[in-house]
């Protein structure tokens, strides 16, 4: 009887066990559960699944954050996971943080059940240093279909204020991640969690936080710790889709801020800053707002650049064009500055703020009123005005003000018009600096980009086609389509960017307008020839209509999405089609009138007209819809599988009885007479 008790209470106590116990093992221990793990629901593309990751942070006895982590990696597909290759970056300064206690290992199991570890040897472990950051890489031996690999790390960072935070999603399916931080009381730090994943509620923290206080390094408190554990579980991947900023905006995430501390007198002080203490930093910084200066010499550069103009828009424009024009983008973008606006101007090159601070400074020396705004571009991410931190932002833009007007300025590069920013800037919001005070100002595209193609298709009777092609661009879509044409040679950027729906086709003569004007419009005129773009069937020819920008594949494949689609600017495009029909043919079937209205902001129409041996076609496409909520998107993506549908149809020509008739004279040789 006490055998049976004695089991039922093993039983009980396993069933309550904390429910990461399953997936956070020892290093080297891996369990039966997880050799058998080999796919992750509802993920075909899953190459790897993340078995558990474990990180802590820590305040030690020199008040020094340590941040330790342990990943293990289950390896589906050793040839497309992510996980073959590590990579850890820290700043190369070493007095700020360090790397160190490296430890990797690809675990193998064969037929027998016995496991083989192989270990990442030191001399594998290589380290590079590039641009302030120092990178540690290392890659996994052995590596098979259903290896498991592993890898443990420690990083000290110098300052307590910089508490690390934690991402839970990557680009694989996550089973367990967990982060655990541990500081004393004096210490008082403000948690923000992120992400549409509901986090676990955790019930056992008494377990990890008497596991942590064990650490024989520990920071001792004054009377009691305090201790976070976050934890999610059964986490999707997130992976890139079409038309989203950066994908970190949506992952689940923790992120920590000093909000204060006690000193050894007892007396509280607040470290958390606002907005308006971080503008009133940078702008007292040598590696930022002292940059802005308007001495003599820089008056001088200004005065001979605006020598003979009047009006201060003109002014402005001028100024900015030879900024955007003459000095050299470094193709970084950073927030400091790494020198005062008049040695910028001096070596004529700069990173992305550089550039911003030296047009403030010309600006300012014109008599003009411009200011910084600093701002995150698309791909670092949105700004969490919750969280005032200076490392959300990137990059500068200016904010020009001549009586009622302002303006947005992005000097970055020549190709940005005077007014109109890179479609990178455009990230909903950035932070003014003005004397008076800081504020949040929005971002917003202005809706000013279109582009307007003319085409004539001429189809003869054997399906050979001949196109002449001419487009405009405007706005964004002339600047993006400027960044591609700079990319590679002129041919393969026509072929890539305005033929990737006519493969075959040859280019006989083409010309590219006002290619380094960015105050016209990018003209593309080229000609064009196909031999098999339409299809000729016995007596029936058959041809696509849409000959470019068509829309031929739904770009919202993925049935579910858990975050926005973001546009970054609407556009309009017309384009108008006129189609010979070949002679001795009649048409069959041709794309009925059609339009379809996703909002009010977004929709198309198709209308054609026949005269005469010609098919006149107008197209009209609008998007003005910047971001569509993840509510929306199964109607985004039965909007977009339509347009798919209509875009794909064909227009069908039939040889008439009359040119049967009459091939069939010539070849009998009856003359009629």
């Amino acid at each position: 009887m006490r055998a049976k008790l004695l089991f039922l209470i093993l039983i009980l106590c396993f069933l309550n066990r904390p429910a990461s116990a399953q997936y956070v093992q020892e290093w080297g221990d891996v369990s039966l559960e997880q050799w058998e793990i080999n796919s992750f629901e509802n993920d075909e593309n899953a190459h790897s699944i993340i078995l558990f990751d474990l990180g802590e942070s820590y305040v030690d006895k020199n008040i020094e954050i340590i941040h330790k982590r342990h990943k293990r990696v289950k390896i589906l597909n050793p040839d497309q996971s992510d996980y073959t290759e590590i990579k850890i970056s820290v700043y190369d300064d070493r007095s700020v943080q360090q790397l160190r206690n490296i430890s990797a290992q690809t675990i193998n199991r064969g037929a027998d059940g016995e496991t083989v570890k192989i270990e990442v040897e030191k001399d594998n472990i290589f380290t590079e240093n590039s641009d302030n950051w120092e990178t540690t890489s290392f890659t996994f031996p052995a590596l098979e279909p259903g290896s498991i690999i592993e890898y443990e790390y420690e990083i000290i960072y110098s300052n307590p204020a910089a508490l690390p935070g934690w991402t839970f999603q990557h680009s694989s399916p996550t089973l367990h991640s967990e982060y655990r931080v541990l500081v004393p009381d004096y210490l008082n730090y403000s948690a923000y969690n992120y992400g549409y994943l509901p986090f676990e509620k955790t019930d056992d923290d008494d377990e990890y936080l008497n596991r942590m206080r064990r650490y024989y390094n520990l920071a001792p408190s004054r009377s009691s710790y305090t201790f976070f554990r976050t934890v999610l579980k059964d986490a999707p991947a997130i992976r890139d889709e079409p038309y989203v900023t950066s994908l970190d905006n949506y992952k689940n995430q923790v992120k920590y801020q000093l909000a204060g501390y006690t000193n050894n007198e007892g007396l509280y002080r607040s470290y958390m800053s606002n907005w308006d203490e971080i503008a009133d930093e940078l702008m007292d910084s040598y590696s930022y707002g002292k940059s802005i200066t308007t001495r003599r010499s820089l008056r001088r550069s200004t005065e001979q650049v605006i020598d003979g103009i009047e009006d201060e828009m003109e002014k402005a424009r001028t100024i900015y064009n030879y900024v955007a024009e003459n000095v050299q983008w470094n193709n970084k973008y950073r927030l400091s500055t790494t020198d005062r606006a008049d040695k910028i101007l001096e070596d004529l090159s700069g990173n992305s703020s550089d550039k911003a601070i030296l047009l403030i400074s010309m600006l300012r020396s014109a008599g003009l009123q411009a200011d910084p705004v600093i701002i995150s571009t698309r791909s670092n991410g949105k700004v969490d005005w919750n969280y005032p931190t200076p490392r959300s932002f990137n990059h500068t833009i200016v904010l020009l003000q001549i009586d009622d007007t302002i303006l947005l300025l992005d000097p970055i590069d020549e190709i940005i018009p005077f007014g109109i920013l890179n479609p990178s800037s455009i990230n909903g919001s950035g932070l003014l600096m003005s004397e008076d005070n800081a504020k949040i100002v929005d971002i917003l595209p202005d809706n000013l980009s279109s582009i307007r193609t003319a085409s004539v298709l001429n189809l003869d009777s054997t399906g050979k086609l001949s196109v002449q092609l001419r487009s405009n661009y405007y706005g964004y879509d002339a600047i993006v389509h400027r960044y591609l044409a700079e990319e590679e040679d002129q041919q393969t950027y026509l072929e890539e960017n305005h033929l990737e729906n006519a493969p075959g086709s040859e280019i006989e003569e083409f010309e590219l307008l006002n290619l380094d004007d960015s105050s016209k419009p990018l003209i593309i005129n080229a000609d064009i020839v196909n031999d098999q773009y339409a299809t000729v069937a016995g007596d029936m020819i058959y041809i696509n209509p849409f000959f470019k920008d068509r829309i031929s594949k739904n770009p919202f494949s993925n049935p579910n999405r858990n975050f926005p689609v973001e546009f970054n600017y609407g556009t309009n495009k017309q384009v108008r089609t006129t189609l010979t029909i070949p002679e001795g043919y009649e048409i069959v079937e041709i794309p009925e009138n059609s339009s379809a209205q996703f909002s009010d902001k977004t929709g198309f129409s198709f209308v054609h007209e026949v005269s005469g041996n010609t098919i006149q076609m107008l197209l009209v496409t609008v998007n003005n819809e910047i971001e569509v909520d993840t509510d929306r998107y199964d109607d985004l993506r039965n909007y977009y599988a339509f347009l798919t549908e209509f875009f794909n149809q064909q227009i069908v020509f039939r040889k008439t009885d009359d040119s049967a008739e009459v091939l069939m004279e010539t070849e009998t040789g009856q003359s009629g007479n």
